[in-house]
């Protein structure tokens, strides 16, 4: 029988783990001369030593556990009269102790991941859609770090990244088929959820470019086609509409003057004799409304500006006709005929030759000729009474006088000394019978 190894006669000991600084940067590692020097005054620690302490206090916690782990562990039975146990004893005890220093090792690895690594497989995560990976390692950040904005910024998109990536590779089987409209549709909603996700950004401006190209080609064959047909109309139109999505490209800019170019040939002197035409059919609306469509083309056309200026002419004497009419119908109705019938002059005097009077104004002429003609009325006073007709005469005192007057609304008014005045309406129409009219003061003053 061999010697026996005095550490083996006393059962299996615990193998000693060294802790390397050099692997672990971020651990600060307190030295002898720290540990023997006399208590200083506390300082404020800042938020990332705390955590750093942290850590380290969770490392040395996990280290403890694996040495009591290798300890606990149940040693197998030695047989001294075998060198073959023996060698078997030594062989479990070094396995044992690997397996702790390895469990050991991971556990400290893990708390001690930095975080860039814990960015890094957050963002890996997140370019492939896997959103438990990403939250964990964004949790763990902030777990290191409570107020780091980044890794707040990141959780948020880890949130709905499933739903993200999804659409992303629905909008890129869409792309991959040709329709652009619903693949942009799908980049479109995957950059509403997560407008920091580089493969939306990247995906919704792709097809919109690729559609918007797609728009001016459509435009610009539309613009080729309708220039085979002299349409030039819409020829202008299609590069219009193509200039409002794409400015500033000379092309589109050249091919619109030159179709205005057409236009102002072909159109102008066409539209010139068609507002000529309104104009001797009396149609002045319609042919002031082609006159500006032509100088819309042709701004400085001395024929269509002449012709605005007269069409405009010839509506504001329409205006007036209609006013003056307005206004002698008005008075007609509240039997001021004297006022009626010059109104009625005066329209008559603007009403253009080629405008043909209604029936309302015939008749409303057939009233006013009948009501031009005076009416008899007889006045009756006392003799004593001083009686007038406001806008008529002053008739004097009287005991009965015929008078001849136009139809219309008068005040007829009394007056006698010491007697209160009299005064009413009297109107006046052809057509109506008519008594006396009686004027008397006869009520005396208080």
């Amino acid at each position: 029988m061999s010697e026996e190894d005095p550490n083996q006669s006393q059962g299996k000991q615990p193998k000693i783990l060294h802790w390397d600084p050099r692997s672990h940067p971020t651990v600060p590692l307190s030295t002898s001369t720290e540990s023997e020097s006399l208590p200083q005054p506390a300082t404020p620690r800042s938020p990332r030593s705390i955590q750093l302490l942290l850590i380290v206090v969770a490392a040395i916690l996990i280290a403890v556990t694996g040495i009591f782990y290798i300890i606990l562990q149940p040693s197998p039975e030695a047989t001294p009269s075998t060198t073959d146990s023996t060698i078997s004893s030594k062989s479990s005890t070094e396995s044992d102790s690997a397996d702790g220093a390895a469990v050991i090792e991971t556990a400290s690895s893990a708390i001690l991941l930095s975080r860039d690594e814990l960015l890094r497989r957050g963002n890996q995560a997140l370019s492939i859609g896997d959103k438990t990976a990403a939250l964990e390692a964004f949790q763990s950040l902030l777990v290191q770090d409570p107020e780091d904005a980044e890794a707040r910024r990141q959780l948020g998109r880890a949130e709905s990244i499933d739903r993200v990536y999804a659409l992303l590779e629905e909008a890129r089987s869409l792309e991959n088929t040709g329709d652009l409209d619903a693949a942009a549709r799908k980049y479109a909603e995957a950059f509403t959820l997560d407008p920091l996700s580089p493969q939306a950004q990247q995906g919704k401006s792709r097809t919109e470019r690729t559609l918007d190209e797609q728009q001016l080609g459509r435009l610009i064959t539309e613009a080729r086609e309708a220039e085979l047909q002299g349409d030039w109309a819409t020829v202008a139109e299609a590069y219009q509409q193509a200039l409002e999505r794409f400015p500033g490209r000379p092309n589109l800019e050249k091919g619109l003057q030159e179709a205005e170019r057409h236009l102002e040939k072909k159109g102008v002197s066409s539209l010139l004799q068609e507002a000529y035409a309104l104009e001797n059919q009396w149609q002045w609306e319609a042919a002031r409304e082609t006159y500006l469509e032509i100088l819309k083309v042709v701004p400085e056309h001395t024929e269509a500006k002449e012709g605005l200026l007269r069409t405009g002419n010839m509506l504001r004497t329409f205006l007036r006709y209609e006013q003056f009419i307005g206004q002698a119908q008005v008075a007609a109705d509240q039997g001021r005929y004297p006022e009626a019938i010059s109104k009625f002059n005066k329209a008559m005097g603007v009403k253009p030759a080629s405008l043909t009077l209604t029936s309302t104004v015939k008749k409303l002429k057939d009233l006013l000729d009948q009501q031009s003609e005076p009416v008899s009325l007889t006045i009756e006073s006392d003799g004593k009474t001083w009686v007038s007709i406001v806008g008529f005469e002053l008739i004097g005192k009287l005991r009965s006088k015929e008078i001849e007057i136009l139809p219309g609304v008068y005040q007829v008014r009394g007056t006698r000394r010491n007697y209160e005045d009299v005064t009413f309406e009297l109107r006046v129409k052809n057509g109506e019978n008519y008594g006396p009219v009686s004027v008397i003061c006869s009520k005396k003053e208080k």
